[in-house]
């Protein structure tokens, strides 16, 4: 029997803000890519923003006409990548503080000032109160918190095993 309380921490750690008129969509990348994309996508598609922005891979697509372009930042540009933003940090990390950073980074770069953050369901919580301490003016950026609504609900146990600790707390 699954204790009530790992129940009510999923239901606590879940976020699924209502999504509202963007300047880009930023995807936090996981186990479930294929879902959080497709939930980046659809926003893209519903007309809630025309961008979508990586930052984890320091990429940015723009939507215009039907066509899709890449874009790098201006911190990127013309500097080797590693899967991480321009080297600064490992090719490999599970930080997401340091993709908060990044997101913030790229969006400064380009003068946007709001944006729809998508992860698992159960990470939003999370990437909210990072995105909420490394902000210092609540007033510059306007965020969504979106869950995918593609990342099935699975196990509620498996977000407190051990391994996944990191990732949820």
């Amino acid at each position: 029997m699954i204790p009530v309380s790992y129940v009510a921490g999923a239901a606590f750690l879940t976020l699924r803000d209502t999504p509202v008129q963007a300047d880009a969509v930023v995807v936090f990348i996981g186990p479930d890519n294929a879902e959080r994309f497709r939930e980046a996508q659809q926003l893209i598609m519903d007309g809630y923003a025309r961008a979508l922005l990586i930052p984890a891979l320091g990429t940015m697509w723009t939507s215009r006409d039907g066509k899709r372009n890449k874009v790098a930042p201006l911190h990127l540009q013309g500097k080797g990548r590693t899967r991480g933003t321009a080297g600064q940090y490992p090719g490999y990390y599970e930080n997401t503080h340091i993709e908060v950073l990044a997101a913030l980074k790229m969006m400064a770069d380009f003068g946007l000032s709001s944006a729809i953050f998508v992860s698992s369901p159960p990470h939003m919580r999370r990437i909210r109160i990072i995105t909420n301490q490394v902000v210092s003016d609540p007033t510059r950026y306007q965020i969504i918190f979106r869950g995918s609504r593609y990342v099935p609900a699975g196990n509620v146990v498996s977000l407190f095993h051990p391994g996944q600790a990191r990732q949820v707390a």
